[in-house]
């Protein structure tokens, strides 16, 4: 079984004149293969099979094996199927359009002794895989996380490895690069069981691919949800086959959904981010200047790569259902903010304007009315953190006060307490994804401060990525900067 862990980056500092300061080597989205580096990431190459013809390219890659180890893989024990398995990386490696799409890919193989069996491998085999740990490259410091929460550090790494040292050395004010949301696409071969969820959304491609498509989500513990493409290959089951492709043909056709379906994922979210951006005010449109124009030439570009789905495939692929299922995905978003968003793209191009109507329909949806999210978080007269409303990670913000109590210094505990109350409020304003994020921060500042000797890296990682969210939310997000500001005076951070 081979799984493909996605992990898109948006970056938008070519379109922010405060915030535009960017490498041009390697020279995305066509770099020179085998001349090219990535600073702490590796050599520039040739994708082995080739990209995408005509639309979206990925003909060249860069391998990223130098910014990223892989600790706990190799054989170990798997409770859930009772039995020894494998997990072994096959390639990392790191793609951008050179504008602002960016994303990581690491290839795993998963395997199961005997490889033919009667286990049947599910989402508790996928959680455990999940939790196992790497090692990703931000600078010299090499920083271990989770595979399925690597997202944030991968992020960094790209930061770091495209900006300008004498730039990024110095403590930005603006937030430009953002980690979407994480996808997992998994082959799963003919010999191999495989139990999709029962609320898992099927797509029948048997009679021309002898391929079953499955959507889903993925949820294990610490409230980690991550959407999962599942292609479960049926050809040995499957008696007639006339009109099934050659074994060649079929193959490269597999092929091209998964590339297709990763890269729409990633297009998607980017998009959206960019919108949302432009929304709050991140990225200010101006006639005739520089970053417009950047911004602009993406808008064009991104809506034509979206747009060329299907002319590129329905002749042998229908995307119709595959593109609909990617949208669910994408958080539902107030139409208002909708209305808003096109006042402020009235002085792009005319015929810009129009395609990026067509592909926000998709994005910020019609006829659908949004709760606001009223949340309220008070201590008790027992010292005990209470929630009001409805928040994804009221758990998470729960443990993290909770663990904070172990510090023993008074007035750091009442700081890094009052934290959590802050993060609680502000994240209202953020999305599920974001939410998760601010929380994984959350837990190591309260986990590390509680500490005898606290590592101080990782919290000047999580205190970094607490006030770049709080930057994006505006008013609501100010104590938790001034927060995170007093706790790192407090240890010495050098923030």
């Amino acid at each position: 079984m081979l799984i493909f862990a996605q992990f898109p980056i948006t970056d938008i500092r070519q379109f922010d004149a405060q915030s535009n300061s960017k490498l041009v080597a390697p020279l995305w989205p066509a770099p020179i293969p085998y001349n090219e580096f990535m600073r702490t990431g590796g050599q520039i190459r040739s994708r082995q099979k080739g990209g995408v013809a005509g639309w979206m390219g990925e003909s060249e890659i860069c391998d990223v094996h130098r910014a990223v180890k892989y600790l706990e893989f190799g054989e170990y024990f798997d409770r859930s199927l009772k039995t020894q398995v494998s997990a072994k990386n096959l390639a990392s490696y790191f793609y951008s359009d050179g504008i602002a799409l960016n994303k990581y890919e690491l290839v795993l193989k998963f395997t199961h002794k005997p490889v033919r069996s009667k286990l049947i491998i599910g989402s508790d085999s996928l959680c455990a895989l999940g939790r196992k740990h790497i090692e990703v490259k931000v600078g010299k410091e090499m920083y271990t996380t989770s595979l399925l929460q690597s997202g944030k550090f991968f992020a960094n790494h790209y930061e770091y490895a495209s900006t300008p040292l004498e730039v990024y050395r110095q403590s930005s004010e603006r937030r430009s690069i953002y980690n979407e949301l994480q996808l997992l696409y998994i082959d799963v071969g003919q010999h191999e069981r495989f139990k999709p969820p029962t609320n898992a959304h099927r797509i029948d491609m048997t009679e021309r691919f002898g391929i079953d498509l499955y959507f889903w989500w993925l949820q294990c513990q610490g409230g980690i949800r991550i959407p999962v493409w599942t292609a479960r290959d049926l050809l040995h089951t499957i008696t007639r086959r006339r009109n099934i492709l050659t074994n060649e043909n079929r193959s490269k056709y597999i092929r091209l959904i998964r590339l297709y379906i990763m890269r729409l994922h990633a297009e998607y979210h980017v998009l959206r981010r960019v919108l949302r951006a432009i929304e709050s005010n991140m990225i200010v449109i101006q006639t005739d200047s520089s970053e417009t124009k950047a911004l602009q030439k993406y808008l064009n570009i991104a809506t034509r790569r979206i747009g060329r789905i299907h002319h590129r495939t329905n002749r042998k692929i229908d995307m119709t259902e595959i593109e609909e299922v990617v949208k669910q995905s994408l958080e539902i978003v107030n139409p208002g903010q909708r209305d808003a968003l096109l006042q402020k793209l009235e002085m792009i191009r005319p015929r810009v304007l129009d395609k990026v109507h067509q592909v926000m329909n998709n994005i910020y949806m019609e006829n659908v009315t949004v709760n606001e999210k009223k949340i309220e978080i008070n201590v008790n007269d027992q010292g005990k953190l209470e929630i009001t409303g409805d928040i994804v990670i009221g758990d998470e913000i729960k443990n993290s006060f909770n663990k904070a109590a172990a510090i023993e210094e008074n007035d750091l505990r009442q700081l890094v307490q009052d934290l959590t109350v802050a993060v609680g409020n502000m994240s209202s304003q953020l999305s599920e994804h974001e939410q998760r994020e601010v929380a994984q921060d959350l837990d190591t500042v309260a986990t590390e401060t509680a500490k005898e000797e606290p590592s101080k890296r990782y919290l000047k990682f999580s205190i970094e990525g607490l006030k770049k969210a709080a930057k994006d939310v505006g008013e609501i997000g100010t104590p938790v900067i001034e927060l995170a500001v007093k706790i790192a005076t407090a240890l010495s951070l050098g923030l």
